[in-house]
């Protein structure tokens, strides 16, 4: 009997497929995240966060963040893979732009900065962070690659290391 290769091809989709939804978690290799940052504090977002006014962040700079995920790991939690709990090793790469002329205050467990008299053409303050999510993950067609996926969670990390940059 002769088989159609196109047939063998789609019988080995099926089979990963089938073989992953059996799978009670799986590991991968790496993830990246490429996202916009911006300032919460207080219960405020962006400019309304920090109440002396003399603090102001650029809304929706491109590229101010970036984390990889280092073997990012799901566990099916119910139904193979319709709620998972998802962990990986992060770094995170956290770029903030400040628009005043400000100055961080060195020295402080919190963020805080004082008016400064130099006008600055660029002002930077850019955090590296070592993290580790723990999300739970809703998926709407386990098992495939289509369909809706959501995950809600929190991250835990330690600073790695951050600087400020300021262009007069």
């Amino acid at each position: 009997v002769e088989t159609d290769d196109d047939d063998d091809d789609y019988d080995e989709d099926y089979e990963h497929k089938t073989h992953r939804r059996r799978k009670g978690s799986h590991v991968d290799g790496i993830g990246l995240d490429i996202g916009i940052t911006n300032y919460w504090a207080n219960g405020n977002y962006g400019v309304n966060a920090v109440p002396n006014d003399n603090f102001e962040l650029r809304d929706f700079r491109p590229a101010s963040h970036v984390a990889l995920h280092l073997f990012p790991t799901t566990v099916s939690l119910i139904g193979r893979g319709a709620v998972n709990l998802k962990t990986a090793l992060t770094i995170d790469w956290s770029y903030y732009h400040v628009v005043n002329d400000v100055t961080i205050i060195e020295g402080l467990e919190e963020i805080d900065f004082e008016a400064s008299n130099v006008s600055f053409e660029k002002n930077n303050l850019m955090a590296r962070y070592f993290q580790i999510p723990l999300l739970l993950n809703f998926n709407t067609i386990p098992g495939s690659d289509d369909g809706l996926r959501v995950s809600f969670g929190v991250y835990g990390g330690v600073l790695w290391k951050a600087r400020t940059k300021q262009v007069s």
